[in-house]
């Protein structure tokens, strides 16, 4: 679950409350992002576009703050409006009060999923390692313990993905040039193959475990890309460096 899903569900549990007070939520699109203060919000075509600052890392404070901007995107009647649904759901002055908020923002929250942590790249890389590991289990090449993150072997070295082993870790190092996430993606699993066997291990027995998983002579065949898709999807965007 990446940030952006995790706001999405919380305004999902948090709209009747609002459908309740009369003013259901309008669309809104969710993000976060580097801004200034703790929300931002503009309007086009008839969809609000609402950011929470990257800063948040607990998920009662971006609850908090999303919800204070909630109650402006949900009013189009002004400050007299705005004062009226804040009594009508319970909140605050300006901050919302696990006392006063009708509906209980906090006890709601504590039974969300935790908000997901500021995602780096080395992350992202070592999260679409452990979701692949099944991948080579049913090729019968279970994974040895990965780090995985952008670097190289030494500078300047042409190429996209790249491994060493030691003390029965292999370490897969991805071309830091590299920012699509399909790209980083195709990167690290051609690499995997070795992992899996052994760095320095049979030739052939590599191209197997390969083919296997959805690599037809490198390149990933149409199944392999559908399922990297879905990852990605659930991951979010590869970071920026």
């Amino acid at each position: 679950m990446t940030r952006q899903q995790w706001l999405v569900l919380l305004v999902e549990k948090l709209n009747p409350l609002f459908e309740a007070a009369g003013w259901p939520l309008p669309p809104c699109f969710l993000d976060t992002g580097k801004i200034d203060g703790l929300t931002t919000a503009h309007y086009k075509e008839g969809t609000w576009y609402v950011t929470v600052t990257d800063t948040l890392d607990t998920k009662i404070d971006a609850a908090e703050a999303l919800i204070h901007n909630l109650v402006f995107r949900a009013t189009p009647h002004g400050e007299t409006g705005q004062r009226l649904l804040m009594t009508l759901i319970g909140y605050g002055s300006t901050r919302p009060d696990g006392n006063k908020l009708a509906w209980g923002l906090k006890r709601l929250v504590k039974a969300m999923p935790p908000y997901p942590p500021q995602m780096t790249r080395a992350g992202w890389l070592t999260r679409l390692v452990d979701e692949l590991r099944p991948l080579f289990e049913e090729a019968g090449h279970p994974l040895p313990a990965i780090k995985a993150s952008p670097g190289w072997v030494s500078p300047g070295y042409p190429r996209s993905g790249m491994y060493q082993e030691a003390m029965g870790e292999c370490y897969v190092f991805i071309w830091p040039q590299l920012s699509h996430s399909l790209d980083a993606a195709f990167a690290l699993v051609k690499e995997l193959p070795r992992c899996a066997v052994d760095v320095f291990g049979p030739d052939h027995t590599i191209r197997e475990v390969a083919t296997r998983i959805g690599l037809d002579d490198g390149e990933p065949t149409a199944a392999l890309k559908f399922l990297l898709n879905h990852i990605i999807a659930d991951l979010g965007p590869y970071p920026e460096n």
